[in-house]
Parts: C-alpha cells; structure tokens; sequence
C-alpha cells in the first residue's frame, strides 16, 4: 500500500527544494524572523543549519497525522507549521507538541509553506496563494495565480517569490497580496525560487535555469542545461542551492550540474545515472570541504566536493532517495520509503551514525533546540538524548 502511495505521490510531483548562500559563505547564513521559515531554511536554500543537536535523539513528542506529509513543516516564532497532502495546515507548539489551530485550505498541497512576520504562506493546487494569520490560521489575504500551484513560495524581506506550471514566476507584496512583477519562464516552474544578493534563481521543467533581478523580475541569463554535457531532456523538479559562488540543481534524469552565479557557465555536471527528485544541500561542514550532498533513485546519498563535482563519499541506504537531505551539525540526514527508515550520515566519513523507524520525503527541520523529524504521517520532536 505504501509503494502505490509513493508511486502515485511521485508521478504528481516528487520536490524539494535546496539553498545556500552566495559568494563563499559555508552556507549557514541565519535565517530572518524564525528558524526555519521555508523550505531550505535561508533564502539560499541550503539546508544547513550548523549549530543543531546532534543525534543520538530521544522522542520528546509525536504528533501523528492521517494524510501523506510531501512536504516539510516550517519554523516560526516558537510554532511548527504543517500542511499535508490534501491541504490542511496545522500549527503545533515546538515545545509540547500541542496543537494551536488547524484550518482545511480545501485543495491539493504539493509545496512548502513559508513564514514571515506572523502571516503562513501556502500554495495550493487551485491557484490559490493563502497568507494566514499565523495565530489563528485565517486568511489575510489570497491571490489567484494564472495557473496549479507545485513551486514553494519564498519570502524576502517584504516580497514572496513563487512559480507556475504556466511557467509564470510572481513577486507578490506580502502586506496586501498585490502583484509587484511576473516572468513568463519557457517551461512551467514547479520547482522553487531561491535568492542570494538581489538576484532570484530559478529552473523551469524544460531544462532552464533563470536569474532574475529581484526588484523588478528583469531577465539576467538564462542556461539551457539540455545543450550542456551529458545532453538529454530533463526537467527541474529540484530547487537550487546557491553557495559558494555556485548554484547547484538536479535535473530528473538524474544529472546535477553547478552554474557559476555571475553568469550561468558551466562549472561543472555529474550524471547519477537515475532520476532525482529532491534538492541538492550545500555546507561547509568543519573538516569538511565546501560540499552538496544530494540523492535520488540510484539509493545513493552522494557528497559531492563543491567546487569540481567529485565524489567524496556515497552512502547506500538501501532504497530510492525520494527527497532532500539535510544538514544539522555534522550529521546528514536523509531517507528511504522501501526500507521506511532515516539515517544520520556523518559528514565527514560518509559513515552512518545514527537512524530512525520513520521515513519522510524531507527528513527534519531544526530550531536550534530540537530537531523535528517528518515521518510518512507523522511528526516527531527529538531532543539530544547524550
């Protein structure tokens, strides 16, 4: 039952989404008004945050949903956010667990939600942008895009980024839900934009990668990967990582490529061989070099040295990688639904140093304090248990 749930999730859409940061930063830029307020935790999309616990973990509190969990809750003002797979959005206590409001948006949930200044953004199958009052889950506002809704949103400062599978990409005001710009992309965009230093990265499901001036969504450069090495025509399910002075994206037939921010040259591409759905993170682990680490279909978690694509190590897990790791600390975290398990992966070796009886498409999200694993229905609050 589980494998045809998975199979139908992944022929909808399998995403995730990655960041980092520009310039040559280790990826841990703090993020603003919470801890982890969307997808990849800084608008870079890294997902790195390297002053969390380290495993082991004990169970603090378990939350138990009925509905597939695709996408990762998000961090705010002391409330985990949560929006399962049929669109109801849930608000829970980090501390206690305890549920604080829980509201039915009516409508399919393929993305991540997004945090900032006491409002919840969530995108929705029916077109539909919500901004919640994040203390009561009301609507504050919602705006109606030109078509389904698979592309996380993204808030910076004032402005929330998402995209289309019209391939029309939004800068929507976050105090009103009035349209500041949109760019039409050649392909629809069903993954997420990320953000570095005034500029918005994108790629569409045609094989482009896009940057964009994020004042007014002016075109900077755009890089056909389907006409760079190995060839082929996938498209990007995956969000971009933006560290080290290079954006890193997945394609789905499995090739990873690393673009120069400055002008979308190549750096450099790595062919897994297999399908990838998730989105590659990026860190600079201590006694690490500059790294993504990224897995897909071939059951491989790969480290990849950051700044050639070379492998440093890969791990195993025993089945398809159905979404984006995480880094917390030194530990990457990542998982598997055929063996319905997620594993800690020491940055470092590339050994396995801890798991869990739990599988998720993303595995965690962390406050510093306690890490929140994501299991296929269910939401654990772990606690350092050394």
């Amino acid at each position: 039952m589980r494998m045809r749930l998975l199979i139908g999730a992944l022929a909808l859409v399998v995403a995730a989404l990655a960041g980092g940061c520009g310039g040559g930063s280790d990826g841990s830029e703090s993020s603003s008004d919470s801890d982890w307020p969307y997808f990849g935790r800084v608008p870079e999309r890294t997902h790195y945050r390297p002053d969390a616990p380290q495993p082991p973990f004990k169970v603090d509190w378990r939350q138990r949903e009925t509905t597939l969990v695709e996408f990762p809750p998000v961090i705010g003002n002391g409330t985990l956010f949560l929006v399962d797979k049929k669109g109801k959005a849930t608000a829970f206590d980090t501390e206690s667990g305890n549920v604080e409001w829980r509201r039915s948006l009516d409508s399919r949930d393929v993305t991540g939600p997004a945090y900032a200044d006491g409002r919840l953004f969530v995108a929705l199958q029916d077109r539909v942008l919500h901004a919640l009052d994040a203390d009561t889950g009301k609507d504050d506002w919602t705006f109606k895009a030109s078509s389904t809704l698979q592309s996380s949103p993204l808030v910076v400062d004032d402005t929330v980024y998402f995209g289309s599978d019209d391939g029309t990409v939004y800068a929507i005001d976050t105090e009103n839900g009035d349209r500041r710009w949109s760019f039409r992309a050649q392909g629809p965009v069903k993954s997420s934009p990320s953000y570095t230093e005034g500029h918005v990265y994108f790629g569409d499901y045609k094989g482009n990668v896009y940057s964009l001036q994020a004042s007014d969504g002016k075109q900077e450069w755009k890089t056909d990967t389907t006409s760079l090495p190995p060839g082929g025509g996938g498209g990007f399910y995956s969000s971009p990582a933006l560290a080290f002075g290079n954006l890193y994206e997945a394609r789905n037939d499995g090739t990873v490529y690393a673009l120069h921010l400055s002008d979308g040259k190549l750096a450099w591409q790595k062919d897994t061989g297999q399908p990838i759905y998730g989105s590659p993170a990026a860190a600079e682990v201590p006694g690490t070099p500059a790294s993504v680490y990224i897995g897909g279909n071939s059951k491989l978690l790969y480290a990849l040295d950051a700044d050639d694509g070379d492998v440093r190590w890969r791990y195993n897990v025993g089945g398809q990688i159905p979404g984006t790791a995480v880094v917390v600390n030194d530990t990457v975290l990542t998982t598997s639904f055929q063996d319905q398990r997620t594993y800690g992966i020491d940055a470092r070796s590339g050994k396995r140093v801890y798991e869990f009886p739990a599988d998720g498409y993303t595995p965690a999200v962390t406050d510093g304090t306690r890490v929140y694993l994501i299991g296929f229905e269910a939401v654990y609050g772990l606690e350092p248990s050394g």
